[in-house]
């Protein structure tokens, strides 16, 4: 079943699957309206936001378990943000690795983009931060996971992409022989920063930045379109940062829980001259009990300057495994 489509080997070590039986057990459980997208049976709807919805879904024909990401009708209109989920979609086509989010396939459905690929089962990495912002791993985990996150981000950078968009909500979760297997997802605001792999679509217009103020360098601001590696590499250091201390970098900013739990009240200034001005906190102010030298590499990770920072997310992985 799992091979009618010749590809239950090279899915072998990253698709999910559920028998016959079990599917259509499933598919009658949705609690909502019973539909078929790009012909997969949907079982759950995961989230929605920004720009896409995305749903658990089921493929009769071979049983495979995947992760379907739809636009939402009302984006799909404006061609800007088509052409993102198009680039992105190009970008991920041309990736395969353990610590990525793979994809299957896309196409239009009723004039919407779609992509489908993995489904990667146990959550992503904000839930290692708990109610009150403690953090549920031990510093050994969180580096691990981190060290194996940037695996995956050093080869996602040799092919010539940035990310623009990590987050712990960007990590998600796989399990294998009892491990967990982090994979990066979400590239909806990745594009090419060589000149052989900048060729899918120019979208972001001088002077225009996104992404998530708490994880963003201050050249996402000022030089968004010309991301290189090293705003990442911020990136990944601000993730471990809020995993080990449950705080962003930022002086004079919530911490990770009172933002979940909308407790931000009133800010001082607003996020971009935080993003661009502030010192930001040394992780051993926060946690005052971890290693000093794991706190000075987590810290060099978010050097305001690029310049100052490991320059490459390989770099940083071995510095991180040397802190410990």
């Amino acid at each position: 079943m799992a091979n009618r489509d010749g590809r239950a080997a090279e899915l072998g070590d990253v698709a999910l699957y559920l028998c016959a039986n079990c599917g259509r057990k499933a598919r009658e459980e949705f609690q909502g309206q019973p539909e078929q997208i790009a012909g997969y049976w949907v079982l759950e709807k995961l989230r929605e936001g920004g720009a896409t919805e995305v749903f658990k879904g089921w493929h009769p024909e071979t049983g495979r378990i995947v992760a379907i990401e739809r636009m939402l009708s009302q984006v799909s209109a404006e061609e800007r943000m088509v052409r993102r989920f198009r680039r992105a979609i190009a970008i991920m086509q041309t990736l395969s690795h353990p610590n990525l989010v793979r994809l299957y396939e896309s196409g239009i459905v009723d004039g919407v983009p779609v992509l489908i690929s993995e489904f990667v089962p146990h959550g992503d990495l904000s839930q290692f931060i708990g109610g009150e912002g403690q953090s549920l791993l031990s510093p050994e985990e969180i580096v691990s996971l981190i060290a194996e996150s940037l695996v995956g981000l050093e080869y996602f950078h040799r092919q010539g992409y940035v990310h623009r968009d990590l987050k712990p909500e960007s990590i998600l979760l796989a399990e294998k022989d009892g491990q967990r297997i982090p994979k990066i997802a979400n590239f909806f605001f990745a594009r090419g920063f060589r000149k052989d792999t900048d060729t899918f679509f120019t979208i972001t217009r001088t002077g225009e930045f996104a992404g998530i103020w708490m994880y963003m360098p201050p050249e996402q601001i000022t030089d968004f379109k010309r991301a290189r590696p090293p705003l990442d590499v911020y990136a990944m250091g601000a993730t471990t940062y809020v995993l080990l201390s449950g705080w962003w970098p930022l002086p004079d900013f919530p911490s990770f829980s009172a933002v979940q739990q909308g407790r931000v009240g009133a800010l001082k200034r607003s996020i971009p001259q935080m993003v661009l001005r502030d010192r930001r906190v040394p992780l051993e102010e926060r946690r005052p009990d971890l290693p000093r030298a794991l706190c000075r590499v987590v810290d060099k990770a978010l050097a305001m300057d690029a310049r100052d920072r490991y320059q490459s997310a390989e770099e940083f992985r071995q510095a991180l495994l040397n802190a410990l």
